[in-house]
């Protein structure tokens, strides 16, 4: 049996990128629940683990693939709307996110460490607020977001 080599990995990384929910902040399950309700509200009644496989992805696409999966297709316009209802259900019930162990610590070090990091989220910027405050920082963290 062949072996891989192992990956060349540098002594220090030049920077770090997180993605924020289910990496940094355990939202997960709220970001489930909100997108279920949107979808429902469009008359497509999916679960949790239909969904699963697609959380991280381009709101549209989830909505656009759940709703196919359903055989009630969706406009760009409407898929676009559907993630914009899922994104305020989800900022309307995240709130009391709770940061995914050694998350800060690790962040802290890196900033310590003077190795640049930054968080990419596909999330709009007020879906993110509650989650980054959770994680308790002593500044302001450099976001790349929707």
């Amino acid at each position: 049996m062949t072996s891989l080599p192992e990956p060349a990995v540098p002594a220090s990384p030049r920077a770090l990128l997180f993605d924020l929910d289910g990496t940094l902040v355990d939202t997960v399950a709220v970001r489930v629940a909100a997108w279920l309700l949107a979808l429902a509200e469009v008359g497509v009644h999916s679960d949790a683990a239909e969904l699963g496989g697609l959380m991280g992805a381009d709101g549209k696409r989830i909505a656009r693939e759940i709703a196919e999966r359903h055989g009630r297709p969706l406009s760009d316009h409407r898929a676009a709307l559907v993630d914009q209802r899922a994104g305020d259900l989800f900022g309307e019930r995240n709130t009391d996110p709770q940061p995914l162990a050694f998350a800060r610590d690790v962040l802290v070090s890196l900033t310590t460490a003077r190795i640049p990091w930054a968080i990419a989220t596909s999330s709009q910027p007020a879906h993110t607020r509650a989650s980054v405050a959770a994680l308790d920082l002593p500044a302001p963290p450099r976001m790349v977001d929707a």
